[in-house]
């Protein structure tokens, strides 16, 4: 396996969760990322502060079920995923500002 497949594999945070809550949630510091369903909220949190350098003050997260999707072949059912909302002390640019 080379070295950036096995990084990549090791990663916690994912990529961020960009919706309109969410984005409206970025004014008041809280920041929503897809993480990895085997991740806890240490490693979530030593991981952003190493990716963004801000200081993590908590950090809830949320099973993501799927729903079960019909096709021609019957049914089907996508992974699983995680998500954590990370209370943070300092304001980060990574959601568009929302226009009031």
């Amino acid at each position: 396996m080379s070295k950036a497949a096995s990084e990549n594999q090791n990663r916690v945070i994912l990529k961020p969760v960009i919706t309109y809550k969410t984005t409206q949630a970025a004014q008041n510091k809280c920041y929503c990322f897809y993480v990895s369903r085997l991740s806890n909220k240490y490693q979530i949190a030593e991981e952003f502060e190493k990716l963004f350098n801000a200081k993590v003050l908590r950090v809830n997260t949320v099973a993501d079920r799927t729903k079960k999707k019909r096709s021609k072949k019957g049914y089907s059912q996508r992974a699983d995923g995680k998500k954590a909302y990370i209370y943070s002390d300092t304001e980060l640019d990574i959601f568009p500002k929302l226009e009031a």
